[in-house]
């Protein structure tokens, strides 16, 4: 039996070769700006636009896998493929956090992105002097 040699960085240019495939308007930022959001700026990158693409396609993809296993009866929980839907939006959409930062130089508080590829903090996160929401809700108060 031959012993198949696994290289990491093959993975990850596999998961790169996906993004890349990925047209950059397939599925952009559904959520509208909301009252208090500060912008940021807004996302011309395309390669960045297709890892956000690729993450709303990824999450949409698992939620109708988990839908069809969960009318059969089946726990998607234990089907590899779902698993590996949902470990790869996890890992991309950590990708996207990181390049949205990158790409704004915003590396506190909370980051969000908005129709129209508007970069925003989200209100709820803005310090204004009180204590912030995470805290809060940690406390919870």
């Amino acid at each position: 039996m031959e012993t198949k040699i696994f290289n990491g960085k093959d993975t990850i240019l596999e998961l790169l070769s996906e993004i890349e495939a990925i047209d950059p308007e397939m599925l952009p930022p559904p959520f509208p700006l909301e009252k208090g959001d500060r912008s940021l700026g807004f996302v011309t990158d395309v390669f960045i636009k297709k890892v956000s693409c690729f993450c709303n396609f990824t999450k949409r993809e698992a939620r109708r896998l988990q839908i069809d296993m969960e009318a059969l009866g089946e726990d998607p929980k234990n089907n590899p493929e779902f698993i590996k839907l949902r470990h790869k939006y996890d890992t991309v959409v950590e990708f996207q956090w990181i390049l949205l930062r990158s790409s704004t130089n915003f590396w506190t508080g909370d980051i969000g992105i908005r129709k129209n590829w508007e970069i925003v903090e989200p209100k709820s996160s803005q310090n204004d002097g009180d204590v912030p929401a995470k805290i809060i809700k940690l406390l919870g108060l």
